[in-house]
């Protein structure tokens, strides 16, 4: 049990390395982009980055997130993994290159219809040569992920993003306009995307083609609904910055960008924990083990709430020194937006570091139908708030339907896997950090905020630690990081 603990940590720091320098990157590229350009072009970038996020999602048709399910569960069959590699790479590749020519197509009408912006055309326009190379890569990445081979699985995505940051940069400094930087972020996928064939060339064999298309149909049954929830899942996390597009300009979407640049450092490690989750989640299920399942949802749900809680409190008091020190004046309107958005992050956190749970076991179809009625409610609310009250409006309506979707999706987690989870202790956790944070912020009306803040801070993960964490947790942590109490 120990080494599967060890080997689960030493995974998901792989993964957490991955996607942590990834942010720090994008954060350094936005940071960069909004200095460099101003609002204007940052609103234009996200835009694009919007229909990138969606090309993330649909180019492969959810094969990758099949790949991941089924070859954790055949690491001992060579053939079939053979199979599912062959075939999942070849369908990927020829759905995304539909995808890309289709969204090729149709990227000026998008441009000056739905946005009233013909300048984003040649943007979307240089995104959609990325759909097939995203489709090649992240049918790569599942293989690698189902394995559990996370090294070159971080290796591969951190690659990628200097390269993405490098030639964006050198683009800018050239003096080039917003263009380049959006052909800076697609040129690394179309270059990594092909170069990331090498590490399954022994898996692909031609002469298993044609057998590969049942298997290929497996995938595409199964990627179906995954593709269909992660959709609802990215539609959700873009609402808000295509409804401001909509309603308003490309500035007020560079603003609120910022505010969402921020979240981010909230929300992506528990993705980093997904991406070991699920496919440890697929292996417990289909030996009939529950009770491993269990345990690991609880545990992966409260460190990351106590994770989440701690970032998110120094976030919501020093939101605005924040911005200020890293971007312009004009971005500053994005604090507001930020302290709204916080909540639904941390809601949201909690859900995503298990979030594989439903699509690992046998309830995929579930996950679809429950994050579409999100999407739908973040779409009403959105529409409706975003037109009176801007970019306020949108950090509500994220926010409410954050929180509440995340709840209903951990509530049927529980129900349809058929787990305990221990609700008592999110209720003393959020209890306690709501107590301090009153106490904190009724302090800094008389004290130095930076005072009051670390104080509270300091109280928070004393108790936390205190009262939160289990005795054997604490000497298990210790003995890891080489610490004797």
């Amino acid at each position: 049990m120990r080494n599967n603990v060890e080997l689960f940590l030493r995974d998901t720091g792989w993964s957490l390395a991955s996607l942590m320098v990834t942010a720090a990157l994008q954060f350094v590229l936005r940071a960069f982009l909004a200095n460099y350009f101003g609002p204007e072009d940052l609103g234009l970038y996200t835009l694009a980055f919007t229909v990138y996020a969606l090309g993330l999602v649909f180019s492969g048709f959810g094969i990758n997130s099949g790949m991941v399910k089924y070859i954790a569960e055949n690491k001992a069959d060579n053939l079939n993994i053979k199979r599912f590699v062959s075939g999942g790479v070849t369908f990927s590749l020829i759905i995304g290159s539909m995808l890309g020519l289709i969204l090729f197509l149709s990227a000026q009408p998008i441009a000056d219809y739905f946005f009233n912006m013909p300048e984003l055309a040649i943007l979307i326009k240089i995104v959609s040569f990325a759909f097939p190379f995203i489709a090649i890569e992240k049918a790569v990445l599942g293989f690698l992920n189902g394995l559990r081979r996370m090294r070159l699985f971080s290796v591969i995505n951190i690659f990628q993003s200097m390269l993405v940051i490098i030639l964006t940069i050198i683009f800018a400094v050239k003096g080039y306009e917003i263009e380049y930087a959006v052909i800076g972020l697609t040129v690394p996928v179309i270059l990594v995307g092909t170069a990331s064939l090498f590490f399954i060339r022994k898996q692909v064999s031609l002469s298993l083609f044609f057998k590969s298309i049942p298997v290929s149909r497996i995938l595409m049954s199964f990627g179906l609904f995954v593709v269909l929830a992660n959709a609802m899942g990215t539609i959700m996390t873009y609402a808000s910055s295509t409804i401001i597009g909509y309603f308003m300009n490309e500035s007020d979407v560079g603003v609120y960008s910022i505010a969402v640049l921020f979240v981010q450092v909230i929300t992506l490690p528990p993705s980093a924990i997904q991406t070991i989750t699920s496919p440890t989640i697929a292996g417990y299920w289909a030996n009939n083990n529950t009770e491993n399942i269990e345990s690991l949802v609880n545990t992966c749900m409260k460190y990351t709430a106590i994770y989440a809680i701690m970032i998110s409190f120094v976030i919501f008091f020093m939101n605005r020194e924040f911005i200020q020190l890293l971007f312009k004046e004009e971005f500053l309107p994005a604090a507001e937006a930020l302290r709204i958005l916080l909540p639904g992050a941390v809601f949201g956190a909690i859900q995503t570091s298990v979030g594989g749970a439903l699509s690992s076991t046998a309830y995929v179809n579930r996950i679809f139908l429950l994050s579409g009625l999100g999407v739908i409610v973040s779409i009403i609310t959105n529409s409706i708030l975003v037109a009176h009250f801007g970019i306020t409006g949108a950090a509500i309506a994220t926010s409410i339907t954050t929180t509440v979707s995340a709840l209903i999706l951990i509530y049927f987690t529980r129900r349809l896997i058929g787990i305990k989870l221990d609700w008592l202790w999110f209720v003393k956790l959020f209890g306690l950090t709501a107590s301090i944070g009153a106490a904190t912020f009724g302090l800094s009306r008389v004290m130095n905020i930076s005072i009051c803040i670390f104080l509270g801070l300091l109280l928070l993960a004393l108790l936390i630690i205190k009262l939160m964490i289990p005795d054997e947790d604490k000497k298990y942590i210790y003995g890891l990081i080489h610490i004797r109490l």
